[in-house]
């Protein structure tokens, strides 16, 4: 049989009237908050590292009021439990370690948790690691841009390193010198790319019509300029280096 004023698919009956909850609203928590104020921040601690800005955030959304915050806050730093400047140093050493982050980065992420500008200045010192962090985190980049353009490969490598938060000068010093290596790995064999730009660029670099037409056919990611050039009484391209 079905429950009274109830259908088998659990609709009420026609002309039946729906129960009255009268269970109320939930009793309110009586006594001193400050306990369950604690509870829920020592909750918060157990799975990771707070702010002292994200506790009094965490605790205000849990509907404490702004004194019960305030002292709960204190309680925690004064037992050691709330501390900005080991949550920055722990920050600063994971993300320069495990994602590779730059300086730009680190400051920007730790402003975003609340800590103090020069609780941020003394936990992100430039280590001297700088340049090979940035060096490091292009490494699985670079074989992807391969056959760009100068100005291409600039733009997207570039871009990158920003997104890490790596200052102005790395940016440019790492992009500058991966493009540079990655012409040179295209370069003909048997002569280096900064030998080829002396020889090339001064003319003294006359050999066989068959290794001209190598080197002209190897140079896809320069710029050239072609003039007369007499070899064995041939006319031949003579090669100007613009750019690379």
């Amino acid at each position: 049989d079905e429950p009274p004023g109830r259908t088998r698919f659990g609709n009420r009956s026609p002309g039946t009237r729906p129960r009255r909850d009268t269970r109320g609203p939930p009793a309110e928590p009586t006594g001193d908050p400050r306990p369950r104020a604690a509870a829920r921040a020592f909750d918060a601690l157990a799975s990771r590292a707070h702010t002292v800005k994200q506790m009094r955030t965490r605790l205000t959304r849990a509907g404490f009021e702004d004194d019960v915050v305030t002292d709960t806050v204190a309680r925690l730093l004064e037992l050691g439990y709330l501390n900005d400047g080991t949550y920055a140093d722990a920050w600063v050493a994971t993300r320069r370690e495990h994602r590779l982050h730059g300086e730009v980065r680190l400051r920007h992420d730790l402003a975003q948790r609340g800590v103090a500008p020069e609780t941020i200045t003394l936990a992100v010192v430039d280590d001297g690691e700088e340049l090979t962090r940035a060096r490091a985190a292009i490494e699985r980049r670079v074989g992807s841009l391969a056959g760009l353009d100068r100005e291409a490969f600039s733009r997207r490598l570039g871009s990158f390193l920003a997104r890490r938060g790596f200052r102005a000068s790395i940016v440019t010093a790492v992009v500058r010198d991966a493009y540079a290596s990655s012409v040179d790995d295209r370069d003909p064999p048997g002569i280096s790319g900064d030998e080829l730009d002396v020889r090339v660029a001064s003319g003294t670099h006359e050999a066989s019509a068959d290794h001209c037409e190598q080197v002209y056919h190897s140079l896809r990611t320069y710029v050239l300029i072609l003039d007369g050039l007499r070899v064995g009484g041939a006319a031949m391209p003579r090669f100007y280096l613009l750019s690379r």
